[in-house]
C-alpha cells in the first residue's frame, strides 16, 4: 500500500539529494531505526524514511499518532532535528498561514481543523511577524524556483520578497542566473525603494515644517493638566530604514523649545517626555517655564530599540508641578509597561493613568492621536 504525505507533514521541506542519499545509505545498512508515523491514514511523520525504505528495499514500519495536537507535534518534530534558518521557518509559517478551515484549501475533506493567523505561525515557528508576510508575499507572487530557493536556505526571504516584486519574466532571468545574481539584484531593488522613500519623507518634512511655522498658538483657554513631547533635536538625517535614531518629523532646538510659552493654568500638572539624551537639558527646559519636578515615570518597551553605547527599551517622563494643583495620590508605579509601537506614539497605559491621576481641562502637545477629554495640538495630531 502507498501512502500520501499527510498535509501538516507537507508545511515542511524534504530533505535535500545529499542528505536523502546519505539516509538511503543508512537505511540499506541498518534497517528502519525511527517508525513511520501516520495519522488518518496518512503519513504524518517520516516522509523521507518511508522513501528511502522504499529505495533501498527495506520494509517500512509504521506507528499511528495518538495525541490530540497533531501541528504542535509536527512542528515541534521538525524544529527540534531539523536546522532551519529564519527565512526557511517562515515560508512554513506562511503556509501554516494558508492553511485554514480544515486543512490546505484544495483539500476539504481532511477531519482536523484550525485557523491560524499570521502571528499565530510567527509565534509556532519562532520567526518574526515581518518575515511571514514577506514569505506569504513570496509564495504569492514569486516564482516557484524562487521559492524553492529560500525553502533550501540558500536565500533569505527578505532578498526573495524583493524579486518577487518583479514581473515573472525578470524573476525567471534573475533566479536562472542563480543566488549571487538574486542577492545583487534584492540589493539594487532595496536601494532604489530607499531612495524612494527618502525622497518622499524629506518632501513630507519640508511641508511639515512649513506648517509648523503657519500653526496658531494661540490657546482660548489655560490647562491644569499638560503633556508635551517635544520634537527633541537630534540632527541627525532622516533614514527611511531605521539605522539611525533619527526623527521622522521636522525637530526643535533647545532654544526653541525653552521658547514655547505653555497655556497653564496657576496651578497644573505637566508631564515631559524626553529621553536619556536631553534628560539634563529637560530640567533646564522645566525651570525656564516655570514648574519644578516632582518624578520621574519610566515606560518600559516590551521590545528592544536602537542606541550607541546600550540598545535602548525605555523612555522617560518627567512629572512636574506649578502652585498646588490637585492630585488624585495613589499606589501608582514610577514604572509603566506598554507595547513599542509607532514613532513616538506613546502607550495608552500612560493616558490613562495621567486621567485617574489628574483633574480639570487637559492638554496633549504635540500630539499623535485625538483622545477623548483632551484638547490636542501638534501637525501630527490626527496622525494614529
Amino acid at each position: 500500500m502507498n501512502y500520501e504525505y499527510h498535509e501538516l507533514a507537507n508545511l515542511f521541506p524534504l530533505m535535500d539529494n545529499s542528505q536523502y542519499g546519505d539516509l538511503v545509505s543508512d537505511v540499506k545498512s541498518n534497517g528502519l531505526i525511527e517508525s513511520i508515523v501516520l495519522h488518518e491514514n496518512k503519513i504524518l511523520d517520516g516522509r523521507n524514511r518511508y522513501n528511502a525504505c522504499n529505495d533501498a528495499g527495506v520494509e517500512p514500519i509504521f506507528t499511528y499518532y495518538e495525541g490530540e495536537d497533531a501541528l504542535s507535534y509536527v512542528i515541534s518534530l521538525n524544529l527540534n532535528r531539523r536546522h532551519l534558518s529564519e527565512s526557511q521557518r517562515a515560508m512554513i509559517g506562511a503556509k501554516l498561514a494558508n492553511m485554514k478551515h480544515g486543512g490546505d484549501r484544495k483539500n476539504q475533506e481532511s477531519n482536523w481543523s484550525f485557523d491560524v493567523s499570521n502571528k499565530d505561525a510567527s509565534e509556532k515557528l519562532n520567526v518574526g511577524l515581518g518575515s511571514i508576510k514577506r514569505a506569504k508575499q513570496v509564495q504569492k507572487e514569486g516564482i516557484e524556483d524562487l521559492q524553492k530557493f529560500v525553502e533550501a536556505g540558500k536565500v533569505s526571504v527578505s532578498a526573495a520578497s524583493d524579486i518577487a516584486t518583479l514581473d515573472k519574466a525578470e524573476q525567471e532571468i534573475v533566479v536562472a542566473k542563480g543566488e549571487d545574481e538574486i542577492l545583487k539584484m534584492a540589493k539594487e531593488i532595496r536601494a532604489k525603494k530607499s531612495e524612494v522613500r527618502k525622497a518622499e519623507r524629506i518632501a513630507d518634512i519640508i511641508k511639515q515644517t512649513e506648517d509648523i511655522k503657519n500653526l496658531d498658538i494661540n490657546f482660548d483657554k489655560s490647562y491644569s493638566c499638560i503633556v508635551i513631547d517635544p520634537p527633541w533635536g537630534y540632527g541627525t538625517e532622516y533614514d527611511p530604514n531605521g539605522r539611525r535614531a533619527a526623527n521622522p518629523y521636522p525637530e526643535m532646538t533647545l532654544e526653541q523649545i525653552k521658547d514655547i510659552k505653555l497655556p497653564a493654568t496657576n496651578d497644573c500638572v505637566l508631564w515631559l517626555w524626553t529621553t536619556h539624551k536631553f534628560m539634563r537639558h529637560s530640567f533646564d527646559i522645566i525651570d525656564t517655564w516655570g514648574f519644578r519636578d516632582v518624578s520621574i515615570l519610566t515606560w518600559k518597551k516590551d521590545r528592544i530599540g536602537l542606541g550607541s553605547w546600550l540598545r535602548s527599551q525605555s523612555e522617560f517622563c518627567i512629572m512636574c508641578v506649578k502652585g498646588s494643583p490637585v492630585v488624585n495620590l495613589s499606589n501608582q508605579s514610577t514604572i509603566i509597561e506598554g507595547k513599542l509601537r509607532e514613532h513616538s506614539r506613546k502607550p495608552d497605559a500612560f493616558y490613562s493613568m495621567v486621567d485617574s491621576l489628574c483633574v480639570g481641562t487637559k492638554l496633549d502637545y504635540f500630539s499623535r492621536e485625538q483622545r477623548n477629554g483632551w484638547d490636542t495640538f501638534g501637525n501630527d495630531e490626527s496622525k494614529f
